[in-house]
């Protein structure tokens, strides 16, 4: 019995996690703002290409939210309040999981500040991992960069490495801005 029970499981996160793909998203729009693209990301679980694009007020600098449209048609936006809450703002859910999620409490919507993409490690543990960014008004407009080895660079692209088991997606092993 328990057998049977990891294997719907693993049925059930493997089809859940094709990342962002037929994902069920909320509202798209929030009123009196512009895009502005930001980061496009993909994924070695599906096909699927999600743009991620700050919405800005009418004078073209404050952030009030962050638009997440992707290839299959679907929308979602988090507001600047939700990221910023303790619980952060719901990017992706599917099958009663939150996948991804951004939080970033000290985000400010002039200058930016440090985020975290919290993400679902193992759907059959149910543990979850993250990786930091910071996102900053710079010379050249808003921009998303990532510390790593070789120090601080700025990234237009975010990659998805599936986390699988027994060749099933059980979750997202990581998330982060190849290398140029």
């Amino acid at each position: 019995m328990k057998a049977q029970k990891t294997i719907n499981r693993i049925v059930l996160v493997s089809a859940m996690i094709s990342f962002f793909c037929g994902a069920a998203f909320g509202e798209a729009s929030i009123p009196n703002t512009y895009k502005r693209h930001l980061i496009t990301s993909r994924t070695d679980a599906s096909n699927t290409v999600t743009l991620f694009s700050l919405l800005l007020d009418r004078d073209h600098h404050d952030v009030r939210g962050l638009l997440i449209e992707n290839t299959e048609g679907k929308v979602r936006v988090a507001t600047l309040e939700q990221i910023k809450s303790d619980e952060g703002a719901v990017l992706l859910t599917m099958s009663g999981y939150d996948v991804v999620r951004m939080m970033g409490k000290n985000v400010d919507s002039r200058h930016g500040g440090p985020f975290r993409l919290v993400f679902l490690y193992n759907g059959l543990t149910d543990s979850y991992r993250y990786s930091e960014f910071e996102i900053g008004y710079g010379s050249s407009g808003w921009e998303v960069s990532t510390t790593d080895q070789n120090g601080r660079r700025f990234f237009t692209t975010l990659f998805f490495k599936a986390h699988r088991w027994l060749g099933k997606v059980v979750g997202v092993e990581r998330i982060y801005a190849p290398a140029p």
